[in-house]
């Protein structure tokens, strides 16, 4: 102990010099490391310079920055176009969104009225439409005949049943030749209820939306017919010989109605047809031919189909006294969608059925027609902060059309405004909005058809009937859709959007629909 204490200082000495040396080891190894990690970060930093230093071409440069404009203005138009394949005429613009004079209404809806009723006659003309002779007309012709040739004859009655027999034929095959195809207005829906006058505010605004619904869909549906009916001018030669109906799911018009005693007459009624009183020697019975699926759907409105909150499933529910639970996850279907589609905060669906009779060999054809691609113009706006598609009347869109036609003035009235001529773009939309979900195909018994007055040539007929689905974008209309229809979507409070993925280049689908069969009305799916 006393050596330490003596040599104590001389310990400690050592003893620094010892740790100094182990630190300095120490850190000569880490300064190793970090200069050997200092040496590799170098050299990447050498080559990243050295690849830099090699210049891009330029023409590279240019062609990737236009890529790269081309890529977003491909997908501005291909939102513009999906807007606008939605955004089309309305039939009456001054009820949309609401009206802005709420003592006038009952003049707008029945301005409204006057136009879907005009817009279901001007279908008719476009089809060069008519109906089979009625009891009367067969049995005035009858009664004519035998006023001018049979005065003073001593004919059996079994020669005037003959005679008879030949001249309602020879008047039902004269009424085919006139007309390309057997319609009317009862074969497109609701048409009865605007010849009257709602009174209840709110539902009017509902019944003329979904009526402006029907309108677009009942457009294209002619549109098909009359791609492949063509040319024909005879019920003979059109492959689609009578249109049965267009009919749709939702429920009947919510206002009740006051008849127009100038507009609807009380008449004695067989089928779509009105007759007064028959001579009875001529007879007035008629065997019952086909006609739609159901009576009540000629004055069934469209309905969205949306996802079930509560079990309710109106039309369906109407004849079959609702739908078993857990048979169906959507709301104001006719069948099961394989598609999965529902309307969201993106796109809205109508399911809807088109019944004909039609040549069995153009089917496939017809349904063809009905999914191929549509026609329609759209009055774009330019120089605007956003290019803005104007909605029009269907009368005013025409006028408007017409107008930028002509050579006087440079200017051109819209909604009271005054615009000029090199700032309005007439586009032409080519869209495809419907889906075929369900078809059934069934025989046709000629000779009740005869009976019931229709004649439609020679050849293999058969009754068509074709479930569908409509699709329209939220973004084309959202700013004409009023208050009471939106309570009943209860959108997303966010800002409507394109239904395109423009990842995947698919509609959205949901998922969670079962895929294939048809929702029956006693609540069983058929395969």
């Amino acid at each position: 102990m006393d050596f330490i204490k003596k040599k104590l200082f001389l310990i400690l000495c050592i003893a620094v010099v010892l740790l100094g040396i182990g630190i300095f080891i120490s850190g000569m190894m880490v300064s190793a490391n970090n200069q050997k990690e200092l040496n590799a970060i170098k050299v990447k930093l050498d080559s990243v310079n050295r690849l830099s230093a090699q210049a891009v071409p330029e023409d590279e440069l240019k062609q990737a920055e236009s890529d790269a404009e081309g890529y977003q203005k491909n997908l501005e138009q291909m939102e513009l176009f999906l807007r606008e394949t939605t955004r089309r005429w309305i039939l009456y613009r001054a009820v949309f969104p609401k009206l802005n004079d709420k003592d006038t209404k009952d003049y707008h809806f029945e301005a409204f009225a006057e136009k879907y009723c005009a817009f279901v006659d001007r279908l008719l003309l476009q089809l060069h439409a008519g109906t089979c002779p009625s009891p009367q007309e067969e049995a005035q012709q009858v009664d004519q005949f035998f006023k001018d040739h049979m005065k003073g004859s001593t004919a059996s009655s079994i020669d005037e049943a003959e005679q008879m027999d030949r001249i309602r034929s020879e008047l039902r095959q004269k009424r085919a030749r006139e007309n390309a195809i057997y319609a009317d207005q009862d074969s497109f829906c609701v048409y009865t209820h605007w010849k009257r006058l709602p009174q209840d505010a709110k539902p009017m605004y509902l019944d003329a939306w979904y009526t402006q619904l029907a309108a677009w869909i009942q457009e294209d549906v002619v549109a098909a017919i009359q791609e492949l009916n063509g040319s024909s001018q005879s019920v003979l030669t059109s492959p689609v010989k009578r249109l049965l109906e267009i009919s749709f799911a939702g429920e009947e018009p919510d206002a009740e109605p006051k008849l127009k005693e100038a507009q609807v007459k009380s008449v004695a009624t067989y089928g779509s047809y009105s007759f007064g009183a028959i001579p009875k020697k001529y007879g007035t019975g008629r065997s019952v031919c086909v006609s739609r699926r159901y009576a009540e759907s000629a004055n069934k409105l469209p309905v969205y189909v949306t996802q079930l909150q509560q079990k309710r499933m109106g039309y369906l529910g109407s004849y079959a006294g609702g739908v078993s639970a857990g048979s169906s996850q959507y709301d104001g279907q006719l069948a099961i969608p394989f598609t999965g589609r529902y309307s969201n905060d993106v796109i809205d669906v109508v399911q809807f059925e088109v019944g004909v009779i039609i040549d069995t060999a153009r089917i496939h054809d017809f349904i063809h027609a009905l999914k191929s691609q549509k026609k329609s113009q759209v009055i774009r706006l330019n120089n605007l902060p956003q290019a803005k598609s104007e909605v029009l009347d269907l009368t005013r869109l025409q006028e408007v059309l017409l107008a930028l036609q002509s050579s006087s003035g440079g200017t051109v009235s819209l909604d009271g405004r005054q615009i000029n001529k090199s700032d309005i773009e007439v586009k032409e939309i080519h869209r495809n909005q419907i889906t075929v979900l369900q078809m059934d195909v069934e025989p046709l018994d000629i000779s009740v058809e005869q009976d019931a007055g229709y004649y439609y040539g020679s050849g293999s007929f058969k009754v068509l009937r074709l479930t569908c689905e409509y699709i329209f974008f939220k973004s084309g209309y959202a700013d004409l859709m009023p208050e009471p229809v939106k309570e009943i979507l209860n959108p997303s409070e966010s800002q409507p959007k394109t239904g395109f993925d423009f990842g995947s280049g698919r509609m959205p689908n949901p998922g969670g629909m079962p895929s294939g069969g048809r929702l029956m009305p006693d609540g069983r799916t058929a395969p």
